[in-house]
């Protein structure tokens, strides 16, 4: 089958890791698998899905979905498959409305939701959208072998300060605020954020204006092994997220084995459940900055050793590997009846 995946941007981010990863296991089973992004090229998609050349669009993110879906539906593909890369509440009013339209009259032929808190969120849609929603649970690739980067050295860290890390966008939904709030309460303690976007410049004067600011490090876009190399000297990896359809970062993170302090989120409570279970995840309220250093206070009391670290590493494994998620995307693509070249 030929496969045409659609996002709005090609940025690094978990939209990004999980195209590369649908993509790479599609190919490997027999499958053609092409990436485009919709911004800032819109005439070059529609000349692709208005080619007939695809048997199948998958669109992450609500607006690609909207635009491949329909595109795709003018040409009858038969699978037109939009992602809830995005919990509804979290969806601008007018793309939540026509996404929701788009699954009630048929537009969308399947949507996707990647975890059952993401399913549940759109239990209260009209039975047509509901139908056409199944969960493919999302597999994690652990990052891989780290670079040799002594970050320490590097930010001007000393061996002894705790180190507390984030990841993704800097932009409001990651909630990045709540834990330079939180630094303050722990006077020894060193963040660094792999991300870069709108709010760095306030994120910065919120430092600035805390007297933190040469406890905390920006440090923009990190490719994979960079990433990996930052959480291999990281005491406490953050995830305070106000809203997540998945949580890919933080898992990431427990598949290191890192002591992971997330956000109370139904979702992040559902996907760290193997790490909370072997004491290597806690959780806050999204917005309590005080509740956030104190639990990181506990949690790096209590460092864990190597092998509740190997038993967490197991479990996240188990729970969320990538060939399941690949084999339910090939039984979505033989539903299909076979190519016949046109």
């Amino acid at each position: 089958m030929n496969v045409l995946q659609l996002v709005i941007r090609d940025e690094p981010g978990g939209v990004q890791v999980l195209t590369a990863m649908v993509a790479q296991g599609l190919q490997q089973r027999g499958h053609q698998v092409e990436t485009m992004a919709l911004a800032g090229n819109i005439p070059a998609v529609s000349t692709a899905i208005l080619s007939r050349h695809y048997d199948a669009v998958l669109s992450y993110q609500v607006a690609a979905g909207l635009c491949g879906s329909a595109l795709a539906a003018l040409t009858r593909i038969k699978l037109r498959a939009s992602h809830l890369t995005a919990i509804p509440s979290a969806m601008r009013p007018h793309w939540r409305l026509l996404d929701r339209l788009w699954g009630r009259f048929g537009i969308h032929s399947a949507i996707i939701a990647n975890s059952a808190a993401t399913l549940a969120s759109v239990a209260g849609y009209p039975e047509p959208y509901r139908q056409r929603t199944l969960l493919i649970p999302h597999g994690v690739m652990p990052l891989p072998a780290p670079a040799d980067i002594a970050w320490r050295t590097r930010l001007g860290i000393a061996a002894t300060a705790p180190l507390l890390v984030a990841s993704g966008r800097l932009a409001a939904q990651k909630n990045h605020a709540t834990a330079i709030s939180a630094l303050p309460l722990l006077p020894r303690a060193h963040l660094a954020i792999a991300g870069d976007g709108e709010l760095r410049q306030s994120l910065l004067a919120q430092a600035a204006q805390l007297g933190v600011g040469n406890r905390l490090h920006l440090l923009g876009n990190l490719d994979r092994i960079a990433l990996a190399a930052l959480l291999a000297q990281t005491d406490l990896y953050l995830f305070p997220s106000i809203w997540e359809s998945f949580g890919l970062a933080g898992v990431e993170a427990g598949l290191l084995g890192l002591p992971v302090l997330a956000a109370g989120l139904p979702v992040l409570r559902d996907v760290l459940a193997p790490a909370a279970a072997m004491g290597m995840a806690a959780f806050h309220n999204p917005l309590d900055a005080a509740q956030l250093a104190g639990t990181a206070q506990t949690m790096l009391a209590t460092p864990p050793n190597a092998q509740r670290r190997a038993a967490s590493i197991e479990a996240m494994r188990a729970r969320h590997g990538i060939e399941p998620m690949i084999e339910a995307y090939c039984r979505l693509l033989d539903t299909l009846p076979r190519r016949v070249e046109r």
